[in-house]
């Protein structure tokens, strides 16, 4: 049996531990041991303890992440340097939890997670680095040139959820694309009662716009807004749901407040969480915005969307958007990055400029107003969601990379 380190690096509940969680659930437990490490105590953490998978929290290892989601501008290159400082002690503390723990193979689920590759080959442990996001490109690119050669010289098997994570690497016979993938029998219309509208008051013969991601800007969460600010002129029954709102970090300290406010302020995080309610409180819109924290059941929300919209600013992929295609809802997203992969444009739903909320407002109008279309749509994603990013194909090729690198 070849026992299996999985190193994830988040917090919450989003596509990279649910990605994660649905690799080890597939796994042979006769040829297969898995151990998750978490690099924090964490919603994540609990949600693989939940499934009884072994679950270690890691000492003092730190991700440095180069990514659209995570990057460190030039007012924030102080905490970079602070964090390349930190790589050394995570190489080191990650080669003492490999030297007293035995792997036969480490799984990395992120493209943050270099200090655990160059930990894993000084202990000859094969290597798959799973890269769920798009590397920044940055101001010169300089860094993503690093991260991308070092990532691929430190493993054994690169594996990307898409094609457009691929383009910043060096040609290598290393890298591979699996599209990350869904599991039908989870997101299935059929098996949801979309029984959450009651606690969302709802009105029953309302119209239903929905979005995942929280107030974020690579999410594209002020153009929804702003977009939705504009369809309740035409559509007044129009209600609007955005998933993933976290409410803000309580601090006890001085000290923590203060360099909360501080990080918030440089990257503009507070003004623009501040801009976004602000629209949302506009009188129209009044009780017709609802935002909701981090959920586990998403497919009894999206049973009650009419349209699923994505509307992401920067390229990342939209895990949501099969999720929709599974639920037979038609989607409106961004002509970028990832969704340009997984929307068949016209046909499983519009692909729109991103950071145009007039655009954005028209698509969804237009789907709202036209329930043929729509439904035409939903048929088309599903079974488009069916033949691409279904989870009982895709997750065994990954697997498979298992034995390539450990024989």
């Amino acid at each position: 049996m070849k026992r299996i380190l999985f190193v994830h690096h988040g917090k919450g509940i989003g596509g990279a531990p649910l990605t994660l969680r649905a690799i080890i659930r597939a796994l042979d437990r006769s040829k297969f041991s898995p151990c998750v490490l978490c690099l924090f105590e964490s919603e994540a953490a609990e949600l693989f303890r939940n499934d009884g998978i072994e679950t270690r929290i890691a000492k003092h290892i730190y991700h440095l992440a180069h990514t659209t989601g995570i990057w460190y501008p030039l007012y924030l290159f102080p905490i970079f340097l602070f964090r390349l400082l930190l790589f050394p002690v995570s190489v080191w503390n990650a080669h003492r939890f490999l030297k007293e723990n035995h792997f036969d193979i480490v799984h990395l689920n992120s493209s943050s997670l270099l200090a655990v590759a160059v930990a894993a080959k000084l202990h000859r442990i094969p290597v798959l680095t799973h890269i769920l996001e798009h590397l920044h490109p940055g101001y010169l690119g300089i860094r993503r040139f690093l991260f991308a050669r070092l990532l691929v010289a430190f493993s054994d098997t690169v594996v990307f959820i898409c094609n457009a994570d691929i383009h910043a690497f060096p040609s290598s016979p290393k890298l591979h694309v699996v599209y990350d993938s869904i599991d039908p029998d989870e997101f299935n219309l059929s098996n949801s009662t979309g029984s959450v509208a009651s606690s969302l008051t709802v009105p029953k013969d309302a119209q239903v716009v929905g979005m995942l991601g929280g107030i974020q800007p690579i999410k594209g969460t002020l153009e929804f807004v702003n977009a939705a600010a504009q369809i309740v002129r035409q559509l007044p029954n129009t209600h609007f749901i955005i998933l993933g709102v976290l409410p803000e970090k309580k601090r006890h300290s001085t000290y923590s407040r203060s360099i909360d406010v501080m990080r918030g302020w440089l990257s503009g995080a507070r003004k623009y969480r501040s801009h976004v309610l602000g629209i949302a409180g506009q009188e129209s819109l009044k009780g017709k915005i609802h935002l909701v924290g981090s959920v586990l059941d998403v497919p009894s929300y999206l049973a009650m969307f009419n349209v699923l919209v994505f509307p992401s600013t920067t390229p990342h992929y939209a895990r949501p958007l099969i999720e929709a295609g599974l639920m037979k809802k038609p989607v409106v997203a961004s002509r970028i990055g990832g969704p340009e992969e997984i929307v068949s444009d016209g046909v499983t739903g519009f692909l729109v400029t991103p950071k145009e909320p007039d655009e954005l407002a028209r698509r969804i109008i237009q789907l709202l107003n036209d329930r043929k279309l729509s439904a035409q749509m939903g048929e088309a994603g599903y079974k488009r969601a069916l033949d691409i990013f279904d989870q009982r194909k895709n997750v065994p090729e990954i697997i498979k990379f298992y034995n390539k690198i450990s024989r």
